[in-house]
C-alpha cells in the first residue's frame, strides 16, 4: 500500500488453481503475493527464482514470520501513499495540484523498481547460473529497511537543520524526496516479500496464506490510517519519525526468514470455464482503472475533506480512512461468501460503486453550504462506496486469474505497467483539469469537473479495451 497499491487478496474457492495477479503498485503495493506462484516474467518469480534454480520444493519461510513483517511495514506503505498528503498540507501547506504532483512521482519510479528487483537480487546473489554470491534475498530486506528509515526520516532531519540554522533550502523539497526514494525502496520490497510469503506453498495452504495476507496488511493500512488522525495536527511529522524507527526495527523480524524464498510450486492445469476467461479480461481492465481513480482520489482528499468541508486535520484523515475499512470489510464478506464467483454482477456493481463513489467525493462538497452536512455525507458515502468497489474488483481479479491458469494471464511484468500506468493518469487527470485553467480554456470552480470528466473517460476506454479483448478472443475461437 501497500502504495503502491498492489493482487494476492482474498482466497480463492477450494480445489481452484494458483496462478498470477496483477502487482498493484501501492495501495497496497504487497498486492501480488501468492498471485506471482506461477507468473514466470513477474518480480516475486524473479527474486526467487534468482536464488533458487528448479529442483525438489524447499520448505517455504513460517506464515507468521511474513505476515508479522507484512504488518508492520504496510503502516508504512498507508502513511507514505495515502497518509503524506496530509502531512504534505498540515506541515507544507501543499495545496491539492501540489499533492498530485507528488503522487506522479510514487507512480513514475515505482515501476521500474519492481520490475528491476529480480535481475538485482539475481546479480547480488550469483543467481541459478552459480555466479558470485554478495548476499541473501533476506540480507537485502534488511537493508531495504534501513534505506526506507532514511528515507522518511529526511523531512524530519531538514526541518531539525533549518531550526539549527543550517543553510538548506525551504520548500517541499523533503518530502518529494521521501516519496521518490520510497517509491523506489517500495517497489523493490514487495515483490521480494510476495516471493516470501508465495514460495513453496501450493494450493489450499498457498490460498490460505493469500486470504490472511491480504487481510493483514489491509488492516494494518487502515490502523496506519486511523492512528495518523490522531496526532496530525499537534505534532504531523512525528508520524515520520515514528516510521522511520518502525522501519529500522523491522530487521529484528527477520530473524524467522529463510535466507532466500522457496522454490514456487505449480498446481496442476485444470480446464477453465470460458465465463471465466471473459471475467477475467474484464476484472484485469478494473484493477488498474480503480487504482487510477485510487491515485486521483489521494492527492485531492487533504482538500476535500478540510478545506471544502470544514474538518479539522485530525476528523478529515480518520474520516478520508473510511474507504480503506470498507475495503477491509469487503475482503473478509467476499472470503466468507463465495457466491459470487462467476457472477458478471459483482464486477458490474463493482464498477458502478467505482463511478459513483468517486463522483460523489469530487462533486459532493459542491452539495449545499460549505462545510454542511449534506456535502459531507455524500462525500463520506462516495468514500465507502469506493472502498467496496475496489475490494469488489480487487477479490474478482486475483480469483478468476487463480481460476483461469497461467496460460491465459500475461507476464507479472504487463500488470505492473497497467497498474503504474494507473497511478500515473490518476494524479495526471488532476494536473490536466489544472493546466486547463491555467491557459484559460476552463474556470477555477470548473477544475473538478474537468477532472470527473477526464477520469470518466479513461474508465470508459477500459471497459472499451476489456470488451474488445473479449470479442477477439472469442472470434478466434470461431
Amino acid at each position: 500500500m501497500p502504495p503502491n497499491a498492489h493482487p494476492a487478496d482474498a482466497p480463492a474457492q477450494r480445489g481452484s488453481p494458483t496462478t498470477p495477479i496483477p502487482h498493484t503498485a501501492t495501495a497496497h503495493p504487497a498486492a501480488t503475493a501468492a498471485a506471482h506462484a506461477r507468473a514466470p516474467a513477474g518480480p516475486a518469480q524473479r527474486a526467487a527464482a534468482a536464488v533458487n534454480p528448479p529442483g525438489e520444493p524447499e520448505a517455504p519461510t513460517g506464515l507468521w514470520p511474513v505476515l508479522a513483517f507484512t504488518f508492520t511495514n504496510s503502516i508504512g506503505s498507508s502513511l507514505v501513499t495515502s497518509g503524506i498528503y496530509f502531512i504534505a498540507k498540515s506541515v507544507y501547506r501543499l495545496d491539492a495540484v501540489e499533492n498530485s504532483m507528488l503522487g506522479l512521482v510514487f507512480g513514475l519510479l515505482y515501476i521500474p523498481a519492481a520490475l528491476l528487483v529480480g535481475p538485482l537480487i539475481q546479480r547480488l546473489t550469483g543467481g541459478p547460473a552459480g555466479g558470485p554470491s554478495r548476499t541473501t534475498p533476506r540480507a537485502v530486506l534488511a537493508w531495504l529497511m534501513a534505506l526506507m528509515a532514511v528515507s522518511v526520516a529526511l523531512p524530519v532531519g531538514v526541518g531539525a537543520a533549518r531550526q539549527a540554522g543550517v543553510g538548506l533550502p525551504g520548500g517541499w523539497w523533503p518530502l518529494a524526496v521521501t516519496m521518490a526514494a520510497y517509491s523506489v525502496l517500495s517497489g523493490m520490497l514487495w515483490p521480494l516479500v510476495e516471493s516470501y510469503l508465495s514460495g513453496g506453498r501450493r494450493g489450499r495452504d498457498l490460498r490460505r496464506a493469500t486470504g490472511l495476507f491480504n487481510v493483514t496488511w489491509s488492516a494494518a493500512v487502515a490502523l496506519a490510517f486511523f492512528g495518523l488522525s490522531a496526532v496530525i495536527e499537534a505534532r504531523p511529522l512525528s508520524t515520520l519519525l515514528l516510521l522511520a524507527g518502525v522501519h529500522a526495527l523491522s530487521p529484528a523480524m527477520l530473524a524467522g526468514f529463510g535466507r532466500a524464498p522457496a522454490r514456487h510450486v505449480h498446481d496442476q492445469a485444470h480446464a477453465v470455464p470460458e465465463l471465466s476467461k471473459d471475467l477475467l479480461a474484464l476484472a484485469r481492465v478494473l484493477l488498474p482503472a480503480a487504482f487510477m481513480v485510487m491515485a486521483a482520489l489521494s492527492p485531492r482528499l487533504p482538500t476535500v475533506m478540510e478545506d471544502r468541508l470544514g474538518f479539522g486535520a485530525g476528523a478529515a484523515v480518520a474520516l478520508a480512512g473510511s474507504w480503506m475499512l470498507a475495503r477491509v470489510v469487503t475482503f473478509v464478506l467476499m472470503e466468507r461468501w463465495q457466491g459470487w464467483h462467476g457472477k458478471w454482477w459483482v464486477l458490474g456493481v463493482g464498477l458502478g460503486l467505482l463511478v459513483a463513489g468517486f463522483c460523489a467525493v469530487m462533486l459532493g462538497p459542491e452539495i449545499g453550504a460549505k462545510g454542511g452536512w449534506t456535502g459531507r455525507a455524500v462525500v463520506i458515502g462516495g468514500l465507502i462506496s469506493f472502498g467496496v468497489s475496489v475490494g469488489m474488483i480487487y477479490c474478482a481479479a486475483l480469483y478468476y486469474a487463480m481460476e483461469v491458469g497461467s496460460a491465459e494471464v500475461h507476464a507479472g511484468g504487463t500488470h505492473e505497467m497497467l497498474i503504474g500506468i494507473g497511478y500515473l493518469l490518476g494524479p495526471a487527470s488532476s494536473l490536466f483539469a489544472y493546466a486547463l485553467f491555467q491557459f484559460g480554456v476552463i474556470s477555477e470552480r470548473a477544475q473538478v469537473f474537468a477532472m470527473v470528466g477526464v477520469v470518466a473517460l479513461l474508465l470508459l476506454a477500459a471497459v472499451g479495451i476489456a470488451v474488445r479483448q473479449i470479442v477477439h478472443r472469442h472470434a478466434q475461437r470461431e
